[in-house]
């Protein structure tokens, strides 16, 4: 699941950095800034495979994000003539954000303490 959206965000990065380039206005930078971006999505969904820690895809994620989020921002501060470009931008950090919550959660483990015996199913549905 991690490799297909981070590879969805690539794509629309990538996508954004093309159909901005095409438009005639003063926020090139940003554009760039977006190809950065989705290339470094596409490097997350190609090198962290299967066996990578969790922890490695959160921090990449959540680096993304930020530096989404803060690019968005930054757009709309200096007041640019294309604020799709700069909304968009925020939303892809959202996405990226979004990426990162979802490989947080996963299969939940129970407590085991040492000397106390296991509840059984028949418990577990009395309670």
């Amino acid at each position: 699941m991690f490799a297909g959206i981070s590879g969805l965000l690539a794509t629309a990065l990538v996508t954004l950095w093309v159909v901005a380039l095409l438009r005639p206005h003063q926020t090139e930078w940003l554009a760039w800034l977006d190809l950065g971006a989705g290339l470094a999505a596409w490097a997350m969904s190609r090198y962290l495979s299967r066996a990578s820690s969790k922890i490695t895809k959160i921090g990449c994620s959540l680096a993304l994000s930020v530096f989404l989020f803060a690019a968005g921002i930054i757009a709309l501060n200096k007041n640019i003539d294309q604020l799709w470009l700069a909304h968009l931008t925020a939303a892809s950090g959202f996405l990226a954000f979004a990426l990162a919550v979802s490989e947080i959660g996963g299969k939940k483990t129970s407590l085991r303490i040492k000397g106390q015996a296991q509840p059984t199913p028949s418990d577990r549905r009395a309670a």
